[in-house]
């Protein structure tokens, strides 16, 4: 049921200096804020067609409160 909602692709998002990886559906993303639904848009920006975006200046700890 939820990969009918989600799909299965996924994009990779590395936060912080030391690039810990998130790996996060797509669709989940892009529906949670502005931000990601335009940088994981294809045709915009090379994360949307890579499916990879660095955030060096976030911290990964707060990252993972988002994603969760």
């Amino acid at each position: 049921m939820f990969s009918r909602r989600l799909g299965h692709q996924l994009v990779s998002i590395y936060v912080g200096p030391k690039r810990k990886q998130f790996s996060v559906h797509k669709k989940l993303i892009r529906s949670s804020a502005p931000f990601f639904d335009k940088a994981f848009q294809e045709n915009a920006f090379k994360e949307g067609a890579g499916g990879v975006l660095k955030l060096p200046e976030d911290h990964p700890v707060g990252f993972a409160l988002y994603v969760q």
